[in-house]
């Protein structure tokens, strides 16, 4: 009935958590696909270890090849009615695929969104994230609706909150062109997963465990990051035209929350780069953005259109103070 698959890389400290949650189901009627995505810790012996213990679980060592690669793999790998992703250093609520076959059975929906809890490294509860705002009343929320709150929220983004028909997720797509993507994967095969889907349900119980830790809390701005946003951006814009989605009101969401994006990382890339390299990135993406006949940096608020006109007129000494401000706050 259902495919879980695990991408792991260097989470040995988590790993048996993960997995156990997962082994433990309520709901019997599973397998469990682990990509071992060339770990240089011992996540490779504990998946050896658990393989060995039991035949629900398929195993693939692979060399790393990142996020967005590693699940591809375990996507062309399962056999199951449904997938579901689950992150190697997070864990499921044991009732988790038992809450999901009995909304399939109720409601017939090919796509489904679950709440999930924050928890710490320790694995304590910190707060849970339910659904109730976005439900239409019978459990079931519109295409429309989703991809408001997408482009609202990043609460609505992860990919490890969704349970896909397998009708519905395109498997046989090809993601190499994408490289090693290293933000907006979840968004990027989330897109297709709306656009195929007839009905769209949602479970509003916490039944994932996202653990947030230290590292999770911290990133370095990479320039990469800038390019990786804009490609999955192109990829919402058109599946916002594929659901019939464009109206007025959506696309100003749209160009509010990517514009805002930008203008937000190009003010982080100045504490990580030069001001020639700030110029030169800066500059590119002034390229790419005002080419786009669809700009219009008046969907913007007052302050975010100005913090946007700096960034895109590469004013990196203002830019900077604005960066370390913000980052103090943070």
């Amino acid at each position: 009935m259902f495919s879980v698959i695990v991408p792991i890389y260097n989470v040995e400290k988590y790993l048996r958590i993960c997995i156990d949650s997962i082994l433990n189901q309520t709901y019997p009627n599973f397998e469990l696909i682990l990509v071992n995505d060339g770990s240089t810790d011992n996540c490779g012996k504990i998946c050896e270890e658990y393989r060995a213990k039991d035949a629900r679980i398929v195993l693939i060592h692979q060399k790393n090849q990142g996020l967005l690669a590693a699940r591809r793999v375990g996507i062309c790998h399962a056999q199951g009615d449904y997938f579901i992703h689950v992150d190697s250093d997070d864990a499921c609520d044991v009732t988790l695929l038992e809450q999901l076959n009995k909304k399939i059975l109720a409601s017939d929906c090919d796509l489904i969104l679950y709440g999930y809890s924050l928890v710490d490294e320790k694995g304590n509860r910190l707060k849970d994230v339910r659904l109730e705002q976005m439900d239409s009343g019978n459990g079931t929320i519109t295409k429309e609706r989703l991809l408001q709150m997408m482009l609202k929220t990043a609460v609505y983004n992860n990919i490890w909150m969704k349970c896909a028909k397998r009708s519905i997720v395109d498997i046989a797509e090809d993601y190499s062109q994408y490289g090693r993507l290293m933000m907006g994967e979840d968004v990027l095969q989330t897109m297709p997963l709306i656009e195929n889907a007839s009905r769209i349900g949602l479970v509003n119980i916490p039944l994932y465990l996202y653990r947030r830790t230290s590292g999770s809390m911290s990133r370095r701005m990479k320039k990469e990051y800038i390019d990786h946003y804009l490609q999955v951006r192109k990829r919402v814009y058109e599946a916002l035209i594929a659901c019939g989605c464009s109206t007025p009101s959506i696309m100003s969401e749209f160009f509010t929350h990517y514009h805002h994006g930008i203008a937000s990382y190009l003010f982080e890339l100045t504490l990580c780069c030069s001001k020639a390299e700030y110029k030169t990135i800066s500059g590119d993406i002034k390229k790419k953005i005002l080419s786009d006949p669809r700009y219009d940096d008046l969907f913007l608020s007052g302050l975010d259109r100005i913090c946007f006109r700096l960034a895109m007129n590469r004013q990196y000494t203002i830019c900077k103070i604005l960066a370390s401000l913000r980052s103090k706050r943070i």
